[in-house]
């Protein structure tokens, strides 16, 4: 277990209170077995005690640092950092996972970012597409309602020319009626005339 400079420094203390608290038992000849039993434990305890605050102590300040980092993970700051060097064995571990995680966010960050400009250009290209299409439906639209025009003054034309076909067929049956009569009258006047000369 390496001890920080304050725990050795906290040792050191409760080293030389337990040396003077045994030395005023042996010289002063007050020390039973028990009681030097007891000293001893008593030492013992505060020299443990010494040792876990100043080594809490130690610890305190890079957990305060990756809890403040976590905080501010919390709070959607994925590109927070920790600045403190954490030079604890024990804390280490988490240090270099907590490096690791960092790394992951910012790729996942830098992903979801492109992902949004991306997304937002080709939103842009799908509406510019979109009016484009819209355009050219209302020009379909204009040629299809001049299709329908067309067409109708056509079949307005085609009524017309029946009509008209079926007047010119009328005046030819009634033509051909009348030549009809007039070759019948042409040859009846020619035999007329024949009987007459002969």
């Amino acid at each position: 277990m390496k001890i920080s400079k304050g725990g050795f420094i906290g040792i050191l203390i409760a080293s030389a209170v337990a040396f003077y608290a045994v030395m005023q038992f042996v010289v002063l000849g007050m020390g039973s077995k028990v009681a030097m039993a007891g000293v001893s434990t008593l030492l013992f305890i505060v020299l443990t005690g010494i040792i876990i605050f100043f080594d809490r102590g130690r610890i305190r300040q890079p957990a305060k640092a990756i809890a403040d980092l976590l905080d501010r993970y919390v709070k959607g700051d994925f590109l927070a950092e920790i600045t403190e060097d954490i030079d604890i064995p024990e804390l280490q571990i988490i240090s270099e996972r907590i490096d690791a995680l960092q790394q992951t966010l910012k790729q996942w960050l830098y992903n979801t970012l492109r992902a949004e400009v991306m997304l937002k250009e080709y939103a842009t290209k799908l509406q510019g597409n979109a009016e484009t299409s819209m355009g050219s439906m209302g020009i379909i639209s204009n040629h299809i309602e001049d299709i329908l025009e067309g067409s109708k003054v056509v079949a307005t034309g085609s009524s017309e020319n029946a009509a008209i076909s079926e007047e010119l067929l009328g005046s030819n049956t009634e033509i051909s009626d009348y030549s009809g009569n007039f070759k019948r009258m042409t040859e009846e006047s020619i035999t007329t005339i024949k009987m007459i000369r002969k």
